[in-house]
């Protein structure tokens, strides 16, 4: 099937956008690409339509972010075959943006299979979803399949995307100094091709793992860097995993709880008992009210919670932005 000319120009322009720490910009591109070339080749347009779902998801919120999370639904071709998943994977984000949580235990896995033929961020998103659904050795599998392929193919771009999710699986089997290893190559690998995005989502690991292994200050190093981004909440999230962990260890049980509510509620961000701002990943966006038929739990039963949506906005966030 003959493939249009012009579409690495939108998916090298978004990518571009990643590298620049403009992910809603890159996110436009890769929606323009698609609308462009749904009607020409719909299955070729699914890699970027599903890594926009991705990044839409990943990304500090943002009052345009459910807008584009709901385009990106309604430009994800339906094709017929395993492919057809990926509509629904599109419209589970959504689901998960409007603060419908359950949504993640609806996202496609299985019927994905196992295709060599699929592009490797489907692959990828089809080893992710081994994660959300607790098939740590299926996505062990999967991840050193990637690992693998991207080094015999010699694409080192991919390599600290296949090494995240490598190590993420590494983690969930128990083999944390494999994990520490690989998450120093991808750092690595990540920094020489300029790719924040990824480097950031693996510094917030390495502070998971460096916490686990009792590396205390460099636990904390690591914590701040991975919570300085501004645009993305993959890195900070796991450096809150991470300051969870020094306190289990430390026995700050009290502020294990306080952390793990804050995830919840969402706030601004507050002192750690080591002196760490704590990163926040609320994904509900201002102005945020429980789909029909469904509730959420009343900020007011914790008090000094921050309710759902107060959260402080990111400077990052300007005009130039939206």
């Amino acid at each position: 099937r003959p493939t249009p000319r012009w579409r690495p120009s939108w998916r090298g322009a978004g990518h571009a956008g990643l590298r620049g720490g403009r992910p809603l910009e890159a996110i436009r591109l890769f929606l323009d690409g698609v609308e462009a070339l749904a009607p020409v080749d719909p299955e070729a347009v699914l890699p970027m339509a599903s890594m926009a779902s991705v990044y839409i998801w990943s990304s500090t919120p943002h009052p345009d972010q459910l807008g584009l999370a709901r385009r990106i639904a309604d430009l994800t071709p339906l094709v017929e075959g395993p492919l057809s998943v990926l509509k629904e994977f599109s419209k589970d984000v959504v689901h998960l943006l409007e603060g419908d949580d359950t949504a993640v235990f609806g996202m496609p896995y299985s019927r994905l299979g196992h295709q060599a033929a699929l592009p490797f961020e489907l692959r990828a998103i089809r080893t992710y979803l081994g994660f959300v659904h607790g098939r740590q050795r299926m996505m062990l599998e999967d991840a050193n399949g990637l690992v693998a392929e991207c080094r015999q193919a010699g694409r080192v771009g991919r390599l600290p995307q296949a090494i995240l999710l490598q190590a993420v699986a590494q983690i969930l089997n128990g083999r944390h100094r494999a994990a520490r290893a690989g998450v120093s190559e991808g750092l690595q690998i990540a920094a020489d091709n300029d790719q924040p995005y990824w480097d950031n989502y693996l510094i917030g690991i390495s502070a998971w793992l460096a916490a686990v292994a009792g590396a205390e200050e460099e636990c904390r190093r690591l914590m701040a860097q991975a919570s300085a981004a501004e645009t993305w909440m993959t890195g900070a999230t796991w450096a809150t995993y991470a300051a969870i962990m020094l306190d289990l260890g430390a026995a700050r049980y009290t502020s294990v709880l306080e952390r793990m509510d804050e995830r919840m509620s969402g706030p601004a961000g507050t002192p750690s008992s080591g002196g760490t701002p704590t990163p926040t990943t609320s994904r509900r966006p201002s102005g945020w009210a429980p789909p029909s038929g469904h509730a959420t739990r009343s900020s007011a039963s914790r008090p000094g919670r921050a309710p759902p949506g107060s959260r402080g906005r990111s400077p990052y966030w300007s005009a130039a932005e939206r």
